[in-house]
């Protein structure tokens, strides 16, 4: 199955670079760093909202644990993470940001094995709160 999210905004790399907590460090950095240092844990031009910064990483880490690919455009930057690692190119110009996420329907990969291998159990509560 693959699935498209696209939108026309200034794109990844650019916002991260306006970010106070993140300008410094990206400034000097191309696109293509920019992409890869956005798959961090947590890393989102959002300050202090909750899970701003976890969108990136744990698809990411399913796609990884379902053998599927996932492929980010955004600015002067393709990005493509498989479960051998990830993979950058400089390509020309993309206005915003495209992201395609190619999932594996017949693997045997659970969303909910990857969140408990790194929550305390404090996640779970979350996720149930939003639905009381």
């Amino acid at each position: 199955m693959t699935i498209c999210i696209s939108d026309s905004g200034v794109g990844i790399p650019q916002t991260l670079r306006a970010s106070d907590e993140h300008k410094a460090y990206l400034r000097d950095e191309d696109d293509t760093r920019c992409l890869e240092y956005a798959l961090g844990k947590g890393i989102s031009s959002k300050k202090n909202q909750n899970h701003s910064g976890e969108g990136l990483f744990w698809t990411s880490e399913f796609i990884k644990a379902n053998g599927g690919e996932m492929h980010v455009l955004s600015g002067d930057a393709m990005m493509q993470v498989t479960n051998e690692g990830v993979l950058l190119k400089t390509i020309p110009k993309w206005f915003g940001t495209l992201i395609v996420l190619k999932y594996q329907i017949q693997a045997n990969a659970s969303i909910n094995d990857l969140f408990d291998s790194e929550s305390d159990g404090s996640f779970d509560d979350e996720i149930d709160d939003l639905f009381v």
